[in-house]
């Protein structure tokens, strides 16, 4: 699974665009738009594995220590730089059961500032 985050200028700001998928290519494809036009500035796919809190049952991501960043070049393209590195086990990413429902296979949750996907892009 990669949860990924589009950024704007202001990295501290909140993500213009956030979501989950188990296609890392498709997280790419749909983050390239957004950096080649300048709306967003990085984009940070981050690989995670699902694991269950035992204390409450809850599901959540673990990262694996894999993460690719992506940013526009100047030829308008985008390159992505992959980080690899030991998996930080603190590290734990709580993804809200309204981000997505159902089979996750080739699914790219687009989720707005607010929490509202765009229309057309709603999780089935």
């Amino acid at each position: 699974m990669y949860l990924w985050s589009l950024l704007g200028n202001d990295l501290m700001g909140r993500p213009i665009q956030h979501g989950i998928t188990d296609d890392v290519a498709k997280a790419m494809r749909v983050a390239e738009l957004h950096l080649k036009d300048g709306r967003a500035f990085i984009c940070v796919i981050e690989e995670v594995r699902l694991r269950i809190n035992v204390t409450g049952l809850d599901e959540n991501y673990a990262a694996t220590g894999k993460r690719w960043n992506g940013r526009r070049n100047r030829s308008d393209g985008v390159h992505w730089q992959l980080i690899s590195g030991p998996a930080d086990s603190s590290l734990i990413y709580r993804v809200p059961e309204s981000l997505y429902r159902g089979d996750l296979r080739g699914l790219v949750a687009l989720i707005e500032p607010g929490g509202v996907p765009p229309p057309g892009h709603a999780p089935r």
